[in-house]
């Protein structure tokens, strides 16, 4: 029976790592696997028997042990332990806030920060069999550490939404939120990536041209190390006359949580930097419009279930639009819903899990540069099996599975974005007048028949964009449009 460690800083329920961990072990026991939970102390709130890191070295003695370490703030008493091990290794990367946000408001955080983001370099030295992220935006980060590896994989976060769903209403909350005809929610700690600054600046710019007297609800903790930031968005609600237009609620049960996600009218995040967004994903599941930044993973996430607004006069201007429109409100509901269901419900993080665990133990055979043209078929692309054959030369790796139409795809998307910008053979091949009379002629929804040649390619091969956006009208084309400007700000795609 294989053995898989779960290994993370630690564990308490209701933090959303905490969830993805305890979410894996539950899923893989469930599947039949012998599970072991490591912390930094040894101790957990779980009914599974914790050990510390060092116990990592005696219970996971064999070779074919795996092991999936949760990567998300300094810690380097782990990474000490991983180096020692013999057994087979992943990493789940959650993110680290980079430390600009902090370093106006706390200089240990920003300390922290920092150094929890330089020690990602130490994963390089780490023999990982395979990198897993909440997002691909997630994924591009450790990439840029280690490189394109031929095990990667994006994993959204194992989440507890089915309990909240169920849990029965707090009467007080109810009664609170009802005494106003609209109640806007923002959930996440308080703290200066989330983007309360700029969500506080925009509703009071809204609130002077409203004509109805909604509240915003701030839900979340927030760091004592950071009481001047907190003091800093209390002087923008004092300057903008709003007190009683917002209120703070620092600790909040999953009744009362619940009782807030079912009864207000828009969930609201202005993060400026986000590697998942589990409260996203809460408010979809309870059927709440979501009014979001495209900032990290949040377009990712979100989908089509989101307006986009990324500063302060958007953010009002989309206040104004969304609040007064009822019928947008009902099919972003619905949207929510229904991406939540189909990407976000648990038997699907976990079916998604057990299939990565299966291609990490039963890795796929890759084939040769000569093997390409019986891969499978390659869409249509002029001199596919060239470009594909000297892809795999420079990187075996990436042959891994081709038989599989999404690993064609995936392939055909980095020889696109990664390929062309190592390789002047590719770059050759991505801009010659062959593949451009192609992307041309490539199928594309009416709202999209504008496009050019590199949006119409990214959009056909990456099978991200497929699932985010369907063009099937302009707030679609829009959202897609952002999304692919930021692609090309990280020199993804050009």
């Amino acid at each position: 029976m294989t053995r898989v460690g779960i290994m993370t800083p630690g564990l308490n329920r209701g933090d959303a790592i905490s969830n993805d961990a305890y979410g894996m072990v539950e899923t893989l026991e469930q599947a039949g696997f012998e599970t072991v939970l490591f912390t930094f102390s040894g101790e957990s709130d779980s009914p599974w028997p914790t050990y510390v890191y060092a116990d990592a070295r005696w219970k996971l003695d064999r070779a074919d042990d795996l092991l999936i370490y949760h990567y998300c703030t300094v810690d380097e008493n782990a990474l000490s332990i991983l180096r020692q091990l013999k057994c087979r290794m992943a990493v789940k990367y959650h993110n680290v806030t980079p430390s600009r946000f902090m370093a106006p408001w706390s200089d240990e955080l920003a300390f922290m920060t920092r150094l929890g983001r330089m020690l990602l370099n130490r994963l390089v030295d780490l023999p990982l069999d395979l990198v897993i992220g909440d997002s691909e935006y997630n994924l591009q980060e450790i990439r840029r550490l280690v490189g394109d590896q031929p095990n990667m994989s994006v994993l959204p976060v194992f989440n507890h939404v089915e309990e909240l769903l169920t849990r029965p209403g707090d009467g007080a909350t109810v009664g609170y939120v009802r005494q106003w005809p609209t109640n806007i929610l923002s959930v996440g700690r308080l703290a200066p990536n989330k983007g309360h600054e700029d969500m506080l600046e925009a509703f009071g710019a809204y609130l002077g041209t409203c004509r109805r007297r909604p509240h915003l609800h701030l839900v979340g903790s927030h760091d004592s190390r950071l009481h001047a930031y907190v003091a800093h968005l209390k002087a923008i609600i004092a300057r903008h006359d709003m007190a009683d237009a917002v209120s703070f609620h620092p600790i909040v049960g999953q009744s009362a949580l619940g009782s807030f996600y079912r009864h207000c009218d828009l969930f609201w995040t202005g993060s400026q930097h986000e590697g998942f967004c589990v409260p996203a994903v809460e408010a979809m599941a309870f059927g709440l419009p979501i009014l979001s930044t495209t900032a990290g993973a949040l377009a990712e996430t979100c989908g089509e279930a989101a307006v986009y607004a990324d500063n302060q006069d958007e953010m009002a201007d989309a206040l104004n639009l969304l609040l007064d429109d009822d019928e947008r409100l009902v099919e972003l509901r619905r949207r929510g819903r229904q991406r939540y269901e189909t990407r976000f419900h648990r038997r699907h993080v976990a079916d998604r899990f057990l299939e990565v665990i299966d291609n990490w133990i039963n890795p796929r055979n890759e084939i040769s540069s000569p093997e390409a043209a019986d891969a499978g078929h390659w869409f249509g692309l002029p001199h596919a099996v060239e470009a594909v054959g000297r892809a795999i030369a420079n990187h075996p790796g990436l042959g891994q599975g081709l038989h599989a139409r999404d690993r064609r795809l995936d392939l055909v998307l980095w020889i696109l974005s990664k390929g062309r910008q190592e390789d002047n053979a590719l770059a050759a091949y991505v801009g010659s007048a062959e593949l451009i009379r192609f992307a041309r002629g490539l199928e594309m929804p009416p709202a999209a028949a504008h496009f050019s040649p590199a949006q119409r390619l990214v959009w056909t091969f990456s099978r991200q964009a497929q699932e985010l956006f369907s063009l099937q009208n302009r707030e679609s084309v829009a959202s897609f449009s952002r999304w692919y400007e930021s692609g090309r700000r990280a020199d993804r795609w050009s």
